[in-house]
């Protein structure tokens, strides 16, 4: 998720979806693995995420950063880096 977000967990997530009629944007690198498994983490919690698919893990991940999408879904091995550098953060 992006640095800048006051969320450091995903009960914090689940919190701030819940708040938000609206939803939160999730990112997904447009492998249908990450899809269906963000989808279904929606429907466990029964929030309203909206699906905001790229074109591979570089770019949902570069628009993490940016702040175009808060939170994106299964890109870990791009995100070690900006993880460790402090303009991601990650959470399982």
């Amino acid at each position: 998720m992006n640095a800048s977000l006051p969320i450091r967990s995903v009960a914090a997530l689940v919190v701030c979806a819940r708040s938000k009629p609206e939803g939160v944007q999730v990112g997904t690198s447009g492998i249908a693995r990450t899809t269906i498994s963000g989808r279904a983490a929606a429907v466990r919690t029964e929030l309203n995420f909206s699906h905001v698919p790229f074109r591979g893990g570089s770019d949902s991940l570069t628009n993490t950063i940016a702040g175009h999408v808060p939170v994106v879904v299964g890109v870990l091995p791009p995100a070690q880096r900006p993880a460790r550098e402090g303009r991601v953060r990650s959470s399982a």
